[in-house]
């Protein structure tokens, strides 16, 4: 029985010689040594641009948090500044309320609030909170105080207007007018004229009293709108009560001296509710300076 022999030529003459395999052997390892070092390079370029790129976010947020404290200790004695012509403008209950102009919280404009929470424990993140949400609440407290004290004047000169014009009709137009219908005589006595009535025209002999009075004539642009209301329109309202309405003129004098005691009270309402804002401002600002002062000794 014969075998069939399928070899086609000898080994030796169909395998690579040792040159080959060598050739092969080095190109391999070339590939290999290759495809290490540009692993090694990306992963060593990765990892100095994640150093470099985690230093230099350190550093803004370095910067971020050193620029806030200083606008903050800048803004803390603003605030400490707009405190004092607060209560300077309320013990004088005055128009000349004084307004810091660099009193501004817009420096959180350019600030990355985010990075202020780097690193700070949950006190430390409470009492940012606190904090902000106080700036945040007075960023447009300037302009807020200008409108109020604005409107405040307008509406204040308004009513001091009606009551000025009211009590000076009825200590001067109006009593010259009443006193040429009803006076049985006059003379001049130092530079003033001193009306006679009948004896039982008790009214006008009241009425030229009360325009002799001292806080009467104080009729310059500082008297007293308490002392003028209290001595002088009201005693004309009471003295007109008791003669209405069997006289003409005490009624006409009761209508204008009630009109001047209503613009006197509406002035002492809008007085007293324009200081309340004041005051609340005042109260804001005084919390403002205490978060601050907390947050920059936490």
């Amino acid at each position: 029985m014969s075998l069939i022999n399928f070899q086609f030529g000898e080994f030796e003459s169909s395998s690579p010689g040792w040159f080959g395999w060598l050739s092969l052997l080095s190109t391999l390892t070339i590939t290999v040594l290759s495809i290490w070092f540009a692993y090694y390079l990306g992963e060593r370029t990765y990892k100095r641009d994640k150093k470099d790129k985690a230093s230099e976010e350190e550093r803004n947020i370095k910067s971020e948090n050193e620029l806030f404290i200083n606008n903050l200790q800048e803004l803390q004695n603003n605030v400490q500044v707009q405190i004092g012509f607060l209560k300077e403008y309320i013990e004088n209950k005055d128009f000349r309320l004084k307004i810091n102009p660099i009193l501004q919280v817009n420096f959180l404009k350019f600030i990355k609030v985010r990075t202020l929470y780097n690193e700070k424990s949950d006190q430390g993140i409470t009492t940012l909170n606190h904090l902000l949400a106080s700036l945040y609440s007075n960023d447009t407290i300037l302009e807020n105080l200008r409108s109020e004290l604005n409107n405040f004047i307008s509406k204040h000169n308004i009513h001091e207007t009606k009551f000025k014009n009211g009590y000076r009709q009825i200590l001067y137009t109006k009593f010259f007018k009443f006193s040429n219908l009803r006076a049985v005589n006059y003379r001049e006595n130092a530079g003033r004229i001193e009306w006679a009535y009948n004896a039982d025209d008790i009214f006008m002999q009241e009425y030229f009293k009360l325009t002799q009075s001292d806080i009467a004539n104080d009729d310059t642009s500082t008297a007293d709108h308490n002392k003028i209301d209290a001595n002088f329109l009201l005693p004309i309202i009471e003295l007109s009560k008791n003669h209405v309405p069997r006289d003409a003129i005490a009624i006409e004098v009761l209508d204008i001296a009630n009109d001047a005691h209503s613009a006197y009270l509406d002035m002492q309402a809008l007085t007293n509710a324009h200081f309340n804002v004041i005051n609340s401002y005042l109260t804001t600002l005084e919390d403002l300076n205490v978060e601050i002062q907390e947050f920059s000794t936490a």
